[in-house]
């Protein structure tokens, strides 16, 4: 559906803004029931108690829980505030708290993902390794500075009144290197290999990461850092 909006709106000028609202909408629908059916694995330690360790929920729960409650409900406030009737200024707005919430909730995901690791593989399985040790601050703190800088662009654009208002180049920033970080993380894989051996780190983020899309983030980031109105 994101594909066909952007191919509409790339070929299609005579597509309205009634139409563009719609098709975004649309994404904005399913993307929020992506996210909710994560809630009975956000519960699954609670279903049975034996499960209900610090693993499980540093691994599962906290993450699980926060991205299922949290992304759609920032998400359906841009999909009412996405109304053609209503000033572009709201939908900005939650545009941008949605952005934010992404990158948020991406940093605690991983962040979880490598406590967890330690917990089951030990803190030296980070310490012990210069390429899981980059990898975890990558994560820790390059993940967090990157949602704090996006924070930050959020809290001083949210008000714009119209589109062409928005630092586009800082957007661009933001979405290129938000992408980097899953190119650079998979190419430390690529590169190295399972350092330190196979754990819980490498199986959630090369076999089960549904975020791995956002590898391709940079090629629509980079043309928006060079942007010119």
């Amino acid at each position: 559906m994101a594909v066909v909006t952007v191919l509409l709106w790339m070929f299609s000028r005579d597509i309205s803004r009634q139409e563009m609202a719609t098709c975004i909408r649309f994404v904005l629908l399913f993307e929020t029931a992506t996210f909710v059916s994560l809630i009975p694995s956000g519960i699954y330690t609670f279903i049975f108690p034996e499960l209900l360790t610090p693993l499980w929920i540093v691994e599962l729960t906290i993450p699980v829980l926060t991205e299922a409650i949290l992304i759609p409900f920032v998400l359906v406030k841009l999909f009412f505030a996405l109304n053609p009737r209503k000033p572009i200024k709201d939908a900005i707005k939650w545009a941008l708290i949605v952005g934010t919430a992404y990158v948020f909730v991406l940093w605690l995901n991983y962040t979880c993902n490598w406590v967890g690791t330690m917990l089951s593989s030990g803190v030296e399985y980070v310490t012990a390794y210069p390429v899981n040790l980059f990898s975890f601050c990558l994560t820790s703190v390059g993940l967090l500075l990157l949602g704090l800088y996006t924070a930050n662009f959020a809290k001083k654009s949210i008000g714009t009144e119209h589109l062409r208002g928005l630092d586009i180049n800082r957007i661009g920033f933001i979405v290129t290197f938000f992408g980097l970080y899953f190119v650079g993380t998979y190419f430390l894989w690529l590169i190295f290999g399972s350092v330190g051996g196979w754990s819980i780190w490498y199986a959630w983020f090369l076999n089960h990461n549904v975020d791995l899309w956002l590898l391709t983030a940079p090629t629509l980031g980079l043309p928006l850092i060079y942007y010119k109105d």
